[in-house]
């Protein structure tokens, strides 16, 4: 050392989505002098806090950066990866603009949460109740193949979805319904809005 900081934050549980980082390439990073870091999102597993999707991941991924950048053994640069999810994280501690954050490589990452959640081709998509239920607490409290999707695509009202899956009370869907239009809410969780920095 000093080495450079890998690393990924996950809503998912940093113990199994570690897994994710496929071993092989965990251990080619490693032994080519970077240190490797998974870290559960505020709120989630052995976070704490409260978990809020798209509303805390800017500052809390500038936060991470730095922390990370600190550790010991670090040399203060910073590299964010992540698929889907984990990526989009990346985007977003992207735009808060981390002075030691040297690089990101999200993959099947939508830098803007409007566009598939709860929308998928700008269509408003009810599937995707399967992650809101999946996200609804601390743990994982489904792993959505539990659910009746199919029940998802024809039931009405969408706000009592939830219910009819058993998965209420969901604070992440009544969210995403109280802002059906590109509206506020949804431009602050957008990469695309902060693009300049």
């Amino acid at each position: 050392g000093p080495f450079p900081v890998i690393m990924q934050r996950t809503p998912y549980n940093k113990e199994t989505a570690a897994l994710s980082l496929q071993q092989t390439d965990v251990f080619r990073a490693v032994r080519r002098g970077y240190a490797v870091v998974n870290q559960d999102v505020r709120g989630r597993y052995r976070s704490d806090g409260t978990f809020h999707p798209f509303h805390q991941e800017i500052n809390d991924g500038y936060d991470a950066v730095e922390w990370a950048a600190k550790l010991p053994g670090a040399n203060g640069k910073v590299g964010l990866i992540g698929h889907s999810d984990e990526g989009r994280l990346a985007w977003y501690a992207a735009v808060s603009a981390p002075p030691h954050l040297a690089a990101i490589a999200p993959s099947a990452a939508t830098s803007d949460p409007w566009r598939i959640v709860p929308y998928a081709a700008m269509a408003f998509g009810p599937i995707n109740i399967s992650w809101a239920c999946m996200m609804r607490d601390r743990n994982m409290a489904t792993n959505g193949a539990d659910l009746e999707i199919g029940e998802a695509i024809t039931h009405l009202p969408l706000s009592a979805l939830p219910a009819r899956l058993g998965c209420a009370p969901n604070a992440i869907w009544d969210r995403w319904i109280a802002h059906p239009t590109l509206d506020a809410f949804w431009r602050a969780r957008a990469v695309t809005t902060y693009i300049d920095k």
